[in-house]
């Protein structure tokens, strides 16, 4: 696969990349076929999306892994803190038209009314929930508790291909009103609610919060969209002079995956082309200079702002999912610091 960016990385991001394709590409296997292949019956078609994402997230959190070790080697930011007594951590139930979806509820300890962040992982749409999906993103929960003073909720929404559109983003939004809904037990503030989605949460939080204004509430104070997956159509500006077949191949698929055979360039499925902008909440782009995603994300940041929505831009030297401890440390307190203001 050619990469089109590799002769910007700095020599440590390049190390980063060779270290980890190394460590991980052997075990990380595919996705999952959007529908059963032929002959294939569907009880062994979810047997092997089961699989699949096991092998999926087996990688990631070992990928997690390998990262804190190079953070401890290369990072002088003194000792990590402590999962500690700073931070209390319940699990919660959220109803939807499907049943229950799991959420885990990191708040600070002994605090009145706090605003809340409600996390929406990434995974393409098929991968990151779960066990794995608490565990990849505790550490970030915990953070932002501690950094920005609110309350954290990550969601385990339900995941493609068993669950498509427009599930995964109903789940998102169900949590929305469930949050709101019970912010006084949950000791939070439902005048102070942002969500903050990452990848294809990205695309779930986008939507949830479209869905919100459109109806009127939930009150939505902010949105954070890190390396946010916004347009699913193959029109998106980033496909225009692309010519490794690769990368369409493993688009396209995460698409059907997500979408199965409906429109893409519905807003729905693609919150990017929407063509009501009206009444969002200021919002974060949280972008990486080396990844696919950014025109997009720069082009719906765009069309936000001309629609009188408050933007802010960041921008950093890493690709979608690799970064250099140094270049995480720094996007994370950006993050944390624009949150606090927007939730201030």
């Amino acid at each position: 696969m050619t990469d089109p960016w590799e002769d910007r990385y700095s020599p440590e991001l390049r190390d980063l990349i060779v270290e980890f394709t190394e460590r991980l590409a052997p075990g990380a296997g595919d996705a999952p076929t959007p529908t059963p292949a032929p002959g294939q019956s569907t009880e062994a078609w979810r047997q092997s999306i089961v699989l699949a994402r096991a092998r999926a997230d087996g990688s990631a959190l070992q990928l997690a892994t390998a990262y804190a070790a190079v953070a401890a080697r290369t990072l002088e930011h003194g000792e990590p803190q402590p999962a500690g007594a700073d931070v209390e951590v319940s699990w919660e139930l959220v109803p939807t038209d499907g049943g229950d979806i799991q959420v885990r509820l990191y708040r600070p300890r002994n605090t009145a009314s706090v605003p809340l962040v409600i996390l929406v992982h990434g995974g393409g749409y098929w991968m990151g929930g779960g066990a794995a999906g608490f565990e990849l993103n505790d550490d970030l929960c915990r953070a932002l508790v501690r950094e920005v003073g609110v309350a954290v909720a990550n969601v385990d929404h339900r995941l493609a291909p068993e669950f498509r559109h427009p599930v995964p983003r109903d789940d998102v939004f169900a949590a929305l009103v469930w949050a709101d809904a019970q912010a006084e037990r949950l000791g939070v503030d439902r005048d102070r609610i942002a969500l903050f989605g990452i990848s294809s949460g990205g695309n779930l939080a986008a939507s949830a919060v479209q869905v919100a204004a459109r109806r009127g509430g939930p009150h939505v104070a902010a949105q954070v969209l890190q390396c946010p997956s916004l347009d699913l159509s193959f029109a998106s500006a980033r496909y225009a002079d692309r010519i490794d077949p690769s990368v369409m191949a493993g688009a396209r698929a995460l698409a059907e995956i997500y979408a199965g055979d409906a429109d893409t360039a519905d807003p729905a499925i693609s919150p990017g082309l929407s063509p009501d902008l009206s009444g969002l909440p200021p919002t974060l782009f949280v972008m990486a200079d080396f990844d696919y995603l950014v025109a997009d994300a720069l082009a719906y940041a765009d069309r936000l702002e001309a629609a009188g929505v408050e933007v802010a831009r960041h921008s950093y030297p890493m690709t979608h999912t690799i970064a250099t401890p140094d270049v995480y440390r720094r996007m994370h307190l950006e993050t944390a610091a624009w949150l606090r203001g927007a939730l201030a």
